[in-house]
């Protein structure tokens, strides 16, 4: 994993961790308190749970493009390139499930 940063930056790395993803067909790396996952095959994910321990926030790189998705009370649509963004999510196991766009 690569962790870009300015040549003169003192402050440490943040935490990267691979996550077990409880479903088949992904791939989840906790970077400091971002959780960014992305599927093992070209195709779109759907429904996700994830034991995010204090992550607060979530990048998913293989959304249904357009699509809305929901994690607790949290919800959020994905760009037109499938790309979604959540922000603020409580600590502990998320489920992330697909609703038509």
């Amino acid at each position: 994993m690569l962790l870009p940063r300015l040549a003169n930056a003192s402050s440490p790395l943040p935490k990267v961790e691979l996550l077990d993803s409880e479903d088949a067909g992904a791939h989840a790396v906790r970077i400091g308190k971002t959780i960014v996952v992305f599927a093992h095959e070209a195709d779109d994910l759907k429904n996700l749970t994830l034991q995010a321990g204090e992550a607060e926030n979530l990048v998913l790189l293989d959304a249904v493009p357009g699509g809305k998705y929901l994690v607790g009370s949290h919800v959020g649509d994905a760009s037109e390139e499938g790309v979604l963004r959540l922000e603020e999510l409580p600590a502990g196991e998320w489920k992330l499930v697909f609703r038509q766009p």
